[in-house]
């Protein structure tokens, strides 16, 4: 967990403060949001924001079971349900978020689908894709690669690819979904000796599991050091192609994050987080958030234009219609995914 030292600047303001010398406590994502648009909310409210981080989504969970207090978190869509059935988070007083108005529907529908619409509001969301250098990934296959996750989980495949790297996402929810899904199988509907099954023939020989930095095994990507890997989209800044490789949503399906912005039951000040919510809905800071994060807006592009956002890869209607949200797992299925993952020597890059 990381501790941003956050500045208060100090001056007059037009505007008379609505919430002077109070302190806003946030939980967020690491390197999720631009130091600057809290400077701003800051200066605009005369208020301090307590800015904490955290790296994993168990984290926020824990914090939050643990009684510890925050104004405003960012709990991501598999661990929505849990936290509403448990009483974690509260629903959102539409009235106060002016701005909610501009997000996308095709997020309202997922948020509706997991039964959380009225108590978040989408922040940034991405996917699981399939990177493909196919210059050289091309001269060990034999041939163009399908856009298939056969890539990386049929043993015909991987033995041939193996010669220019293979590397699996180290994520073990995320990857044995993915692995189940090109089965046509589901990994929330799956019991312990199956996902115990998958995990142990995950691997093929010839495929590594990224190195816990997933920044650096992109690099090794962007340098032919590896020639198909399974990666967030956010971890190619939008640069997949300016790097001479594909990025996909392959034809079985992907796994579609989203992370939202929620009010927990513990929150001292859940009008201040309301402000704070609307003020990153603007398009303005939605737009600066997203250049620092590298993740994909929660608003559409139309209201993004003209607000600096660099170009990148937009995920199409078609391909949308192919991601699916990670199924909510119970005590029992998250334990066995961590008791049967590989053990950290495995972690290193190879």
């Amino acid at each position: 967990m990381k501790h941003w030292p956050i500045v208060v600047a100090l001056g007059l303001s037009i505007q008379p403060p609505l919430h002077a010398e109070e302190t806003l406590r946030v939980y967020n994502w690491d390197a999720y949001m631009d130091p600057d648009v809290i400077q701003d909310f800051e200066r605009s409210q005369h208020v301090k924001v307590d800015y904490l981080t955290f790296s994993n989504a168990n984290e926020l969970k824990d914090a939050l079971q643990r009684g510890e207090s925050f104004d405003l978190v960012f709990p991501t869509d598999h661990q929505l349900q849990d936290l509403i059935k448990e009483g974690l988070i509260v629903e959102l007083d539409s009235t106060r978020l002016q701005n909610r108005e501009n997000l996308d529907p095709y997020l309202h529908r997922l948020m509706a689908a997991k039964g959380a619409e009225g108590f978040v509001a989408p922040y940034m969301w991405g996917t699981i894709g399939l990177v493909v250098n196919e210059r050289l990934a091309e001269r060990h296959y034999g041939g163009p690669l399908p856009n298939s996750w056969s890539v990386l989980f049929d043993r015909q495949s991987t033995d041939k690819l193996a010669g220019c790297g293979v590397v699996m996402l180290n994520a073990a929810q995320e990857a044995v979904s993915l692995k189940m899904t090109y089965m046509g199988k589901r990994l929330g509907s799956s019991g312990e000796r199956r996902i115990r099954k998958e995990i142990s023939s995950l691997l093929n020989p010839g495929v590594h599991l990224s190195p816990p930095d997933y920044s650096s095994y992109v690099s090794q990507m962007f340098n032919g050091e590896y020639c198909v890997a399974m990666t967030w989209d956010v971890q190619l800044h939008g640069e997949a192609e300016k790097n001479g490789l594909r990025f996909s949503i392959p034809d079985e399906g992907s796994v579609i994050f989203v992370d939202s912005m929620a009010i927990p039951k513990s929150a001292k000040h859940p009008q201040l987080a309301h402000a704070f919510i609307d003020f990153l809905l603007d398009p303005a800071n939605v737009a600066r958030n997203a250049t620092f994060s590298h993740a994909t807006p929660a608003i559409p592009a139309t209201l993004l234009a003209g607000k600096g956002l660099p170009a990148r890869r937009s995920i199409s209607r078609v391909e949308r219609a192919r991601l699916y949200l990670l199924d909510p797992l119970n005590d029992n299925q998250r334990r066995v995914l961590h008791e049967a993952w590989p053990p950290l020597k495995q972690e290193e890059s190879p």
